[in-house]
């Protein structure tokens, strides 16, 4: 066999082992655990499904097909990671249209999921209100406070900021400094028109201020952390005047293990960017003597596992989209509380739960008439982060209740 032929003969040996071997070794290494590898998704998304011939898919079965072996590929997620690293900590940005690089490595969302939320403009203020969108959000609040009172209700908003306004300091220096923008058009015009407000931004501001080397906001995710979520609920009950929840700084805190931030999956960096340190508020409730559910006294209980007041039960369903709570104790304010938010909410709830006999919270966009028949509670509140405040336009308790005009 002249040299040529034998050239050629590895060449198509090795073109041969490079097409086949990926996809066996991939499923080897990744079965063992070896070199790191496994078979999990640490994309902010689901991944397409490997599609079933049947005669009825077979005209789209080729096109499904390779959209799940393009997404499914063997050492995708390696090659995402790569990739998203060199960006990162090299180049310092990335590719991904809805996240920005900040200063020492924080993460900013910039992106559109939904609607036309636009955190960058928030950011600096040019996307204001118009007053005829001023007068749609009036109408949409007036007509839940209205139907609210008629049942005997009470109607709370809140106001939570985005990541960006809490901390612009580490925002690129071409961004410049935070304007005021919608959260404070809004505050000022509902305050104004008499309804009920919990604008977090003060506390969270003044807890900031006070508490500089203590992070509120999760540097490689969009929401704040559960001492955000901790100061937040202490607001909260503070407006209703049923705050039994102590102060920041005598609350004991508990060590959280790495976590996976929704900022970090976008850029492909899910399972790299874990160092964020974070504690979680335990521990926080005047003591009453009580005991928890579990029959473990405040003392002997692991400090992670009592996130929960001593009284309180928690449910949350199969999608992670209702919770409800209980609380049996002979201390807690005897109010129902219906909160009606986003993913903010759900690192409050547990913290608010222990000052009332009961919470129960559901996403906006799972909201429907029916559930506030069947919770009938007594104060009703619509969390709204900065990044949704176009929601107020569209929000409504009931499509039945008739529209209130603007004063």
């Amino acid at each position: 066999m002249s040299i040529k032929k034998s050239v050629k003969t590895i060449y198509i040996v090795l073109f041969i082992l490079l097409i086949a071997l990926p996809l066996p070794t991939w499923r080897v290494c990744s079965a063992l655990g070896a070199f790191g590898l496994d078979a999990a998704n640490y994309e902010n998304r689901q991944t397409a499904e490997k599609p079933v011939l049947t005669r009825q898919t077979a005209s789209l079965y080729p096109t499904q097909y390779e959209t799940w072996f393009d997404e499914n590929m063997p050492f995708r997620d390696v090659l995402l990671t790569l990739n998203g690293m060199l960006e990162y900590y090299v180049l310092h940005s990335t590719d991904q249209t809805g996240v920005l690089v900040g200063k020492d490595g924080w993460l900013y969302y910039c992106g559109a999921q939904a609607n036309d939320e636009d955190p960058i403009a928030d950011y600096k203020g040019t996307n204001l209100f118009m007053e005829d969108e001023l007068s749609q959000i009036y109408q949409r609040m007036e007509a839940a406070k209205k139907e609210c009172e008629f049942y005997g209700k009470r109607f709370v908003v809140m106001l939570v900021p985005n990541k960006e306004r809490m901390y612009s300091e580490y925002m690129p220096d071409s961004y410049g400094d935070p304007r005021d923008g919608r959260l404070k058009q809004v505050n000022d015009f509902l305050t104004e028109k008499g309804f009920d407000v919990v604008n977090t931004y003060d506390a969270l501001t003044a807890y900031k201020e006070a508490h500089p080397d203590d992070p509120i906001y999760r540097k490689y995710d969009t929401h704040w952390n559960w001492t955000g979520g901790y100061i937040a609920a202490r607001q909260f009950d503070t407006f209703l005047q049923s705050c039994r929840l102590k102060e920041p700084d005598a609350v004991e805190r508990a060590e959280l293990p790495p976590q996976n931030y929704d900022l970090a999956r976008l850029i492909h960096l899910g399972n790299v960017l874990t160092d964020d340190h974070e504690t979680m508020p335990v521990n926080y409730w005047e003591e009453t003597g009580e005991t928890a559910e579990t029959g473990e006294t405040a003392d002997e209980a692991d400090p992670a596992s009592k996130l929960l007041a001593p009284g309180v039960t928690r449910s949350i369903n199969d999608t992670f989209t209702e919770y409800v709570y209980n609380n049996s104790s002979e201390s807690a304010d005897p109010r129902h509380i219906f909160i009606i938010g986003d993913s903010f909410s759900p690192m409050m709830t547990d913290y608010i739960a222990s000052d009332f006999a009961g919470v129960t919270f559901d996403y906006y966009y799972n909201y429907t008439p029916d559930m506030l028949r069947e919770y009938d509670p007594d104060v009703v509140v619509y969390e709204v982060n900065e990044r949704y405040l176009m929601n107020l336009k569209r929000f409504t308790l009931d499509d039945l209740m008739p529209i209130v005009q603007a004063e």
